[in-house]
């Protein structure tokens, strides 16, 4: 029996020649590649057999996104969004993630404002992995990671709006999706927020908590300095506020003490002017009290002579001590004894100045004050039995019938008290 080497070697059975070590080892390599072709091309025909699959999935998921299946109700995001946190806790339990309630829009603006980072997680109930990662991220351990490390995670099913909106601004290709966002800072200093990392697919939570943990790890020190740069903004804010505070309260008190004296100096000055314009009133009917009292020295008529019927005589004893005989017609008025008074000093200064210098010669006589109402400082009273005689429109004879033809008259002052 012959061997196969022999049978395909052998010059007289099968015409062929002998290989040599080199025909060997290019056989070899030919077979290999053999090998490998077969492999690639199975792989082909497997790709092949489930593209229509897939392209089918990819019709029916575009289909029913846009006949409305979204989200029947047409709802506000931030009711989607509470929609999403029941169907979660009556799917998986109470335990879940502690979910922002609110639309997405309203997540990204709180973590901006709180500068934390805002973890994103959508789902879409196309897939199979969707209720095992619900039940991986409902793990305590997953919301005491968020709490620790200061995230806001905001969920939603894509089959509603605002949740498929966001899988297309975050151009989201596979589903579950987990997507950690955090604040940026741009060249000019304005803030923003960035995707800085992504998680699509089913994974385990250990390993989806470790690649977060690096990137917010990563991200704290940018964090940080923003925290910092706010918080020295908002000192400096509150500083300025407080210093602003402090400078309006001294303007307030300022101002007010500036009022209290110029009220105080306008107090003074009108109580100046009052002064100045009594003395000048005071002045001016002393001047018109003088006027009226030379008025009445002019005009006396002279004393009545003695002996003359219907003539009262009386002892008028002034507040200085002097006393002085005077007589008057009963038919006058008690008015005559009252102008007596009022002028005996000026008849006193008078009779002293012709002694000296002769009689004056004037022949103009004093004007009775067109403006002045006379009143008298002084009272006259009979002191036994004492009366007080101020009624000067009466006669003499009339108001002394009880001491007629002769009694005594004190001048009594009126502030004097009695």
């Amino acid at each position: 029996m012959t061997s196969p080497s022999e049978m395909t070697h052998s010059p007289d059975n099968s015409g062929a020649r002998r290989l040599s070590p080199a025909d060997d080892n290019a056989a070899s390599s030919h077979a290999t590649g053999s090998d490998h072709s077969i492999r690639a091309q199975g792989s082909v025909v497997y790709t092949m057999l489930l593209w229509p699959w897939k392209l089918t999935w990819r019709i029916l998921h575009i289909l029913f996104t846009y006949s409305g299946y979204t989200d029947p109700t047409n709802s506000s995001p931030r009711l989607q969004a509470g929609r999403f946190i029941a169907e979660f806790e009556r799917q998986n339990g109470p335990q879940r993630p502690p979910f922002f309630e609110g639309a997405y829009e309203q997540a990204v603006r709180r973590a901006k404002e709180d500068l934390k980072g805002l973890v994103v997680v959508l789902i879409s109930e196309e897939h199979d992995d969707t209720p095992e990662f619900c039940r991986r991220i409902a793990d305590e351990a997953f919301s005491t990671f968020l709490e620790h490390h200061q995230l806001t995670i905001w969920g939603g099913n894509v089959r509603y709006a605002d949740a498929y909106q966001v899988s297309c601004t975050l151009q989201v290709s596979q589903f579950p999706f987990i997507g950690v966002v955090m604040p940026r800072t741009r060249n000019g200093g304005s803030m923003r927020m960035a995707v800085i990392e992504r998680i699509e697919g089913l994974r385990p939570i250990d390993q989806v908590m470790a690649q977060i943990l690096v990137k917010v790890q990563e991200a704290n020190s940018a964090l940080l300095s923003m925290r910092r740069a706010r918080q020295e903004r908002e000192a400096a804010a509150l500083l300025r506020q407080q210093q602003d505070e402090a400078y309006e309260r001294s303007l307030r008190a300022d101002q007010e003490k500036e009022r209290r004296l110029r009220e105080q100096r306008e107090a003074e000055e009108r109580h100046q002017q009052e002064i100045i314009r009594q003395q000048q009133e005071h002045q001016r009917m002393l001047a018109l009290k003088a006027q009226y009292q030379q008025y009445l020295l002019a005009t006396s008529a002279p004393e009545p002579p003695a002996g003359e019927p219907g003539v009262a005589r009386f002892g008028i004893r002034f507040p200085d001590g002097q006393r002085v005989t005077r007589r008057f017609y009963g038919a006058d008025p008690v008015e005559k004894i009252y102008q007596f008074v009022e002028t005996y000093p000026l008849m006193l200064d008078a009779s002293q100045a012709t002694d000296t210098q002769g009689s004056p010669e004037s022949t103009n006589l004093p004007q009775r004050p067109s403006d002045y109402e006379h009143q008298c400082d002084f009272r006259l009273v009979a002191p036994m039995p004492r009366q007080v005689f101020d009624n000067q429109s009466l006669t003499i004879r009339e108001a002394f019938k009880g001491h007629w033809p002769s009694t005594t008259l004190i001048v009594e002052p009126l502030d004097e008290e009695v």
